[in-house]
């Protein structure tokens, strides 16, 4: 008996997906891009509150970008963008670009492992984020 390859079988049609979201797809893998882009401003301005914006917006852009990718592969049904891609851009501080993209899409949403899951992350982040301005000195309490 002779073995079916995954992409063979008619679940995924990936040559229907647009070419858009299957460029998502790939570039979902890097998801330390925030980070690396927040530490180069820090470097260049020294200025902790522009380097983490900057990691806000270009993350938060990216995880809503990901989610209307992934919402448009379910669609088509092809191959998705991994919910742990997905998760690891809400954790570096792409959550409030992936809580528009859920919610405009209504992509995500049912899921109750991974609601849940989403909002530990959002917590962990925005705890992480309060410590590390503490100890910067930005944040006082």
């Amino acid at each position: 008996m002779e073995k079916k390859n995954v992409k063979d079988t008619p679940r995924y049609k990936d040559e229907h997906a647009p070419l858009l979201c299957r460029f998502c797809r790939f570039t979902a893998r890097f998801y330390l891009l925030p980070l690396l882009a927040g530490a180069g401003i820090w470097l260049w301005t020294a200025k902790l509150l522009m380097a983490w914006g900057g990691a806000v917006v270009l993350a938060s852009l990216c995880s809503f970008c990901f989610y209307l990718a992934d919402k448009v592969l379910a669609v088509h049904q092809c191959r998705r963008i991994p919910e742990r891609h997905l998760l690891a851009w809400d954790l570096f501080w792409g959550w409030p670009g992936g809580l528009l993209g859920q919610r405009l899409s209504r992509h995500k949403t049912v899921k109750i492992s991974y609601r849940v899951f989403f909002w530990l992350l959002v917590t962990v982040n925005v705890l992480l984020t309060a410590f590390v301005f503490y100890r910067a000195g930005v944040l006082s309490l």
